[in-house]
């Protein structure tokens, strides 16, 4: 008499697993059944078209776009594509070209040094009209704005010739009595400012954005800025007068280097170094991993000189 109500309950929970059955975890596997691939194939080009819409929304450089954006790695945007089998990174260094969106030499020779080998592509962002939308804004804020136009940019300008790409944007702007401080217009302008920051402190702020194109769309965004307090000697007249004449404090933002002739009048730094040279590579790492990257997959074993 017993048999039967246990037959009645094992048949309605099977009736109900089947009705809700559980969420699986997102695996990268074959699916052979045609109804299930259909049903993948729909699913794939509803997002597609959603992907399509949100991307004619996107403006450049503008904080909170039309794609999901990160701080770092703690936040994991969606993504549209299956994962590798047995790792978390969706992208292998295979599949994708890096491209950095910046003409700084110094940026390339970090990433070179690093084990990247990224193209280049210079974007044309009009950054004192940018900033003039942003008064208000943070230091911060107003170098990842930068970042994030020129990556956006870059990464419109080269979707059809590298529809899978990881682009990397940045700005650096020295940050000092309160003012926010870019290239200098001529040496004039670089002599009155060493001589105002000479043993005094200053922050070097470097705002990030980092792109992921997928099938020539702009799939995911991660953003985020590195702050580096530099502190500066005090070069005699005929110092800064030679240091000037090189011309390299008219190429760079608060018309000093870190790894080149101005560092001869840095007396020290706190935070990371190669955010004073302008990419910050514990910063850029996180946002990699934010859309989807594990930078060591990344790494080239034969980088490009010179």
């Amino acid at each position: 008499m017993t048999a039967l109500p246990v037959v009645i309950t094992v048949l309605g929970l099977y009736a109900l697993v089947q009705a809700h059955p559980p969420v699986a975890p997102f695996v990268a596997t074959s699916m052979n059944r045609p109804h299930r691939t259909a049903q993948r194939v729909r699913q794939r080009a509803a997002s597609a078209a959603v992907a399509r819409s949100r991307a004619d929304r996107f403006s450049p450089g503008v904080i909170g776009g039309r794609v999901p954006r990160c701080r770092g790695a703690d936040t994991k945007p969606r993504d549209r594509r299956r994962p590798h089998p047995g790792s978390r990174c969706v992208v292998q260094s295979a599949d994708v070209h890096v491209v950095l969106a910046s003409a700084s030499p110094a940026r390339l020779s970090v990433l070179r040094a690093a084990g990247l080998d990224p193209l280049v592509e210079v974007s044309d962002v009009d950054e004192d009209a940018l900033l003039a939308t942003v008064p208000d804004a943070t230091p911060g804020e107003k170098t990842t704005r930068l970042a994030g136009a020129k990556a956006t940019t870059v990464a419109r300008r080269i979707a059809d010739a590298h529809p899978d790409a990881i682009v990397i944007g940045c700005d650096s702007m020295l940050h000092i009595d309160g003012e926010l401080l870019g290239k200098p217009v001529d040496a004039d302008q670089a002599r009155k400012r060493w001589r105002a920051m000479a043993g005094g402190v200053g922050e070097l702020v470097t705002g990030h954005a980092v792109l992921r194109l997928a099938d020539g769309e702009i799939d995911r965004v991660a953003e985020g800025h590195a702050v580096t307090t530099v502190r500066f000697g005090e070069p005699t007249e005929e110092e800064l007068e030679a240091y000037l004449a090189s011309g390299e404090p008219l190429a760079v933002a608060g018309a000093f280097t870190l790894d080149g002739l101005g560092g001869w009048f840095v007396e020290g730094i706190d935070g990371d170094p190669s955010n004073v040279i302008g990419i910050s590579l514990p910063l850029t790492r996180r946002l990699l991993a934010g859309v989807g990257v594990a930078v060591t997959t990344l790494w080239s074993p034969q980088p490009r000189r010179g």
